[in-house]
This record gives structure tokens, C-alpha cells and sequence, in this order.
């Protein structure tokens, strides 16, 4: 999500800079091999990037907006010798950057959305005269999660759209046949 709105600045002529707590801009794109295209494309619209740092403190002043960043590796790797109330168990560092900017967007914790669902819930009794049998949740409807992981509830849900309770995920059968012998549980077999 970060990255889609920094390049939609960055598209309308707005001086962009991500900053993440990770070692690299949406890591998680590695493994779906958009990674390196994604930063290639950061590179051609001059988005910048601050790495292994987070939102400390954001302070709106009249003209300009700073934004106190902390470096995640800031605090001492050594732990204290005796332990102190209140405080963490090493020493704590200062390394903090401050950037100024015309505008803040944060785009942090999700929440789930199931509004809808529970409003579809309350209705039960009308189900019928409309031809549903069930309503089940998927993607952040359930909770907050990757597209990736949507796109896989709606598929398992529709393929087990048939079973008992479509929202619970049916036991996976991951053996396959070697030639010439017996499978247990049968390919095919429906597993509880």
C-alpha cells in the first residue's frame, strides 16, 4: 500500500520518501518477484527510501511538518547487569533523524471490515426467500492480510463452497501417488 501511494505522488510531481522499518521496501514482493521491478521503479520516479527506521513523533508546526524518525537498531545489543523497573533491559540509544516535509501519509496497522457480514448475520431469517443456504468471510473480512491471501480464501471457499462450514478449511491432502502403490487417503478422498 505504501508504495502505491508514494508512486501515486511521485506521479502527480510530489518529491517522495518511503520510510520503513524493514531492511528493504516491501520485502514480501521478493517472494512474489514484483521486488526488484517495484524498486526499479522507484529508482526511475526518484522515490526515496529511509530503511530500518519508524515513526517516532510527527510535530505539525506552522509551515512545515517534521517527522522524527528512529533507526529500529538504535538501542545497545548489550544487556544491562541489573535489571531496572520501567526501563528496557539495554541501553537505550539515540539515533533518530528528523525529515520535514509538506504532508504525512501513514499507512500502518489494518483493521478487519466485516460489516457487511454481520448485517448479511442479522438477516438469517430472509436467507431462504433469496436463495442463500450460507455467508462466509474471506480476505479482511476475516482479518487483515495480504492480497495473496485473499485471493486464496475466496478460492479455497468456493471450491469447498458445498461442505458443512465453507469458512473452516477442510484438511489438505498433500501425498501423492507413487506409481504402483497404495495411497492413503485416496486421492479424491475428503478429509475431516
Amino acid at each position: 500500500m505504501g508504495v502505491s501511494i508514494a508512486e501515486m505522488l511521485a506521479d502527480r510531481g510530489h518529491k517522495t520518501t518511503i520510510l520503513s522499518l524493514f531492511e528493504k521496501v516491501a520485502p514480501y514482493t521478493d517472494w512474489t518477484l514484483e521486488g526488484p521491478n517495484l524498486r526499479r521503479m522507484m529508482r526511475e520516479k526518484g522515490i526515496e527510501a529511509l530503511l530500518s527506521h519508524w515513526v517516532e513523533r510527527v510535530e505539525i508546526g506552522a509551515n512545515a511538518i517534521e517527522v522524527l524518525a528512529f533507526d529500529i537498531h538504535r538501542d545497545g545489543y548489550r544487556r544491562l547487569t541489573q535489571p531496572v523497573a520501567g526501563q528496557l533491559p539495554r541501553q537505550l540509544g539515540q539515533a533518530t533523524k528528523r525529515l520535514n516535509c509538506d504532508s504525512v501519509v501513514l499507512c500502518t496497522s489494518r483493521q478487519s471490515n466485516d460489516r457487511l457480514y454481520i448485517e448479511l448475520n442479522k438477516r438469517r431469517g430472509d436467507w431462504e426467500q433469496h436463495g442463500l443456504k450460507s455467508v462466509s468471510r474471506a480476505g479482511d473480512c476475516l482479518a487483515p492480510r495480504y492480497l495473496a491471501d485473499a485471493v486464496f480464501d475466496g478460492h479455497r471457499i468456493a471450491r469447498e463452497l458445498d461442505q458443512p462450514d465453507p469458512e473452516r478449511p477442510m484438511a489438505i491432502i498433500r501425498e501423492r501417488a507413487i506409481w504402483g502403490q497404495p495411497v492413503v487417503p485416496r486421492l479424491g478422498d475428503h478429509v475431516r
